[in-house]
């Protein structure tokens, strides 16, 4: 167990670096030591998991500028930029109650916001972040609540609007270059690892 905590807090962590920062060295540096990882998980997880792994593998552009091109072209400045903000992909809801609704997940489990970054709290890469910090978490004390609160949060946010970003940047950039193969990677792995945290956390549940 403890090395399956590790390895989504790991996993988390590189998520949250993808699109948490213009691409530098770090990322770069990320790139290279998860491609591994990627591989290995791709025999668990089924199609698009490998469809981006896939992409990945093809891509010839992760240099800094190349990446740094991509960023703002897709996220940033582009004619037909793909919104980062959950509130911007679920637009029939109330915006200030949803961005409530992230907030006190941060608050009620002591997760200081991001720094350093111009990010609202219901940007995907500050929600990315929350799951890596609970992770984090949970990592460290293996607490049943931390897990249940990742699965709140997947199944109240990232799993609501994720999907839709996904289709959003495909649609932009095609199934290639390095944004197209994190977003399909992203997807699956928080459609897996939600169905392991409720498949944990009920577990435990039958025990008590």
């Amino acid at each position: 167990m403890k090395n399956y905590l590790l390895g989504r807090q790991a996993i988390y962590e590189f998520f949250t670096l993808v699109f948490y920062i213009v691409p530098d060295e770090r990322l770069l540096k990320a790139i290279d030591t998860f491609i591994p990882v990627f591989e290995a998980l791709e025999k668990e997880i089924p199609a698009k998991f490998s469809r981006g792994l896939s992409i990945l593998k093809k891509c010839n552009d992760l240099d800094i500028l190349s990446l740094n091109m991509q960023f703002t072209r897709l996220f940033l400045l582009g004619l037909r930029s793909v919104e980062l903000k959950e509130s911007r992909h679920r637009s029939s809801l109330n915006p200030t109650e949803l961005i409530l609704s992230v907030t006190l997940f941060y608050a009620d489990n002591n997760i200081p916001r991001p720094s350093g970054v111009n990010f609202s709290i219901d940007s995907f890469p500050s929600e990315l972040y929350f799951m890596f910090k609970m992770s984090e978490k949970t990592a460290e004390s293996g607490h049943m609540k931390y897990m249940t609160q990742q699965r709140l949060f997947l199944e109240k946010h990232l799993l609501q609007w994720v999907p839709m970003f996904s289709s959003n940047v495909l649609k932009e950039a095609g199934e290639q270059g390095f944004y197209s193969a994190m977003v399909l990677l992203v997807e699956e792995f928080l459609t897996i690892d939600f169905k392991n945290l409720k498949e944990i956390t009920e577990s435990c549940q039958d025990a008590v």
